[in-house]
């Protein structure tokens, strides 16, 4: 599990610091191995700041202060950003972190990819992994193939589960955001569209802090802007300028938007944030929904395969382990 999030500006208003800092440090939860951040500048170009710390300690260190005073400009077009948990590739290694860059494409991702070795060399990509981590997979393809639903039909044929958010100096002013299993929230102002992991980020960097009477305090007035879950087995690409209508909040932005599907047989962990819950589930296996009930014998837990018939009165029906009620 880590963190994505990023701000990806529309209108006039330059995207500040606080911003990046409050989503960072908020999806610090997700991951404390590393933290980086990129910025897409008018011009297409691409500055990247990362270390094998947590967000905290990213935010108030002098390197990535430094970088944002040089780099974070009024016209800068889109910041991405990562808090990383480390699976594959250690962090002490900075290759191994996000975001993934071998000089062109720049990529934050959330997931797992399983077979990206294989891939790389079935795929005969014009570069060999860069790293020891698994998201590479996404950069080469996109360094190859570019922000095209071609790119995104090949992502398609990878097994595991992803949300990712790229930027590429081949395409200024574009952001290419995706996911198939593992979340992602957008948000939108007149001028900004904002994206996370989790709303929690997303909630906290629209209110920033202010000095009030000599106070700093958090503004809790609501502003304007929207929020939604982006469609899961999708990719959306925001184009640079809109497809009709003003150049404002009312056009429409999306370039194109097409079908992504990774975590074919992928269902989200079911954590035990409450002892007794337990009820009806809706597995997949070989793309086919089959609903399961779970045990609510706590030591037992198992899940079981139920018909229509047996749903309607759970009652009457016990669990074939351990002889436990269903109902």
């Amino acid at each position: 599990m880590c963190g994505i999030c990023g701000v990806h500006k529309f209108g006039d208003a330059p995207i500040r610091q606080d911003m990046i800092d409050l989503l960072l440090l908020n999806n610090q939860t997700r991951g404390l191995d590393a933290t980086g951040v990129a910025l897409h500048q008018a011009d297409g170009s691409i500055d990247i700041c990362k270390d094998n710390v947590t967000a905290y300690e990213f935010i108030i260190g002098h390197e990535y202060n430094d970088f944002m005073k040089d780099c974070l400009k009024k016209d800068t077009v889109t910041v991405i950003g990562h808090t990383r948990k480390a699976t594959t590739g250690t962090p002490r290694v900075i290759a191994n972190n996000h975001p993934m860059s071998a000089g062109k494409v720049a990529v934050v991702h959330n997931g797992h990819i399983h077979d990206w070795e294989q891939k790389f060399r079935d795929w005969k990509l014009d570069k060999a992994p860069q790293c020891e981590t698994d998201s590479d997979i996404i950069r080469a393809v996109l360094d190859k193939e570019g922000f095209t639903r071609k790119a995104v039909d090949k992502l398609s044929q990878l097994s595991g589960n992803a949300a990712f958010a790229a930027i590429s100096p081949d395409y200024p002013g574009k952001l290419l955001l995706a996911r198939s299993g593992n979340p992602l929230e957008l948000a939108a102002t007149s001028d900004f569209l904002m994206f996370s992991s989790e709303k929690g980020p997303i909630y906290k960097a629209m209110r920033p802090f202010c000095r009030v009477w000599g106070i700093m305090m958090r503004e809790m007035t609501p502003i304007n802007y929207y929020m939604i879950g982006m469609d899961n087995d999708s990719a959306w690409l925001f184009s640079e300028h809109p497809r009709e209508g003003n150049a404002d909040w009312t056009a429409d932005w999306l370039e194109w938007h097409t079908p992504m599907k990774i975590a074919r047989n992928y269902t989200a962990p079911v954590y035990a944030c409450h002892a007794q819950f337990h009820g009806n589930r809706v597995k997949f296996y070989d793309d086919r929904p089959v609903d399961v009930v779970q045990c609510p014998n706590l030591k037992c837990g198992q899940y079981l395969n139920v018909s229509p018939a047996i749903l309607k009165d759970l009652a009457k029906y016990r669990c074939g382990v351990c002889n436990t009620k269903l109902g």
